[in-house]
């Protein structure tokens, strides 16, 4: 190892970022898209309205095109990429406790 260097290069710190960043979306994807087939019965089971299930199921899309951008725009202005990725899976979380936690309508 007499030709190796122990500093790592630009090279190889973007490859571990890119590494970690793929992980980090395999994750949250995993999560949060492992409960999209059963979300809709489990709604109607608890007894939600057909029109509320649809809107529930639009809001997720509805967000990601109008303040996704907007937080996305800030969080590079600020070099906080990382904060704001770590904030949005932070909120996602309470969001999907706090559904779960419903009992009723």
């Amino acid at each position: 190892m007499a030709g190796e260097s122990q500093i790592p290069t630009q090279a190889a710190v973007k490859r571990r970022f890119a590494v970690s960043l793929a992980l980090f979306y395999s994750a949250v994807f995993a999560v949060s898209g492992t409960h999209l087939p059963f979300f809709p019965v489990w709604l109607k089971a608890i007894g939600i309205d057909a029109s509320w299930i649809g809107l529930i199921n639009a809001l997720p899309a509805i967000t990601r095109f109008t303040t996704l951008p907007q937080i996305t725009a800030l969080a590079e202005k600020r070099h906080a990429i990382r904060v704001g990725m770590m904030v949005s899976v932070l909120a996602t979380a309470i969001g999907f406790t706090a559904v779960g936690l419903q009992q009723q309508p």
